[in-house]
């Protein structure tokens, strides 16, 4: 499929980032941690060369689920917090309307263990 896309689209463009945050998706399901933070970090590189922020918001939850997988929960909290210049923290939870929202509002999410201060400071 890529190299069909690859017919039509840039290499650093959306729809092949999206490859590779696809790609991440299903190694983190694997257990293929490593691999898929390679993965993903493509992604972002190529989202924020076209600067395709709300990408960039998923993406970088992603990975940031990807640390907390790692344990390391400090590194998934500077990688959701890249966002928070521009406001926009993505929320995996799929129970929460927004994609991107208010940092607070993220915060009190629950979802994420790496911005739960009280959680972070006892892991």
């Amino acid at each position: 499929m890529r190299e069909n896309q690859l017919r039509v689209y840039r290499p650093e463009s959306s729809p092949i980032a999206g490859n590779y945050g696809s790609l991440a998706a299903t190694l983190s399901r694997a257990g293929r941690l490593d691999e898929a933070e390679e993965a993903v970090e493509k992604a972002l590189a190529m989202y924020a060369a076209v600067e395709d922020y709300n990408e960039m918001g998923l993406s970088r939850e992603t990975l940031a689920q990807i640390k907390e997988l790692q344990g390391k929960f400090e590194e998934a909290r500077e990688v959701r917090l890249r966002g928070k210049e521009r406001r926009e923290i993505c929320c995996a939870n799929d129970q929460v309307s927004l994609l991107m929202v208010e940092l607070e509002q993220r915060a009190d999410c629950g979802d994420a263990v790496s911005l739960d201060e009280d959680r972070l400071s006892s892991a």
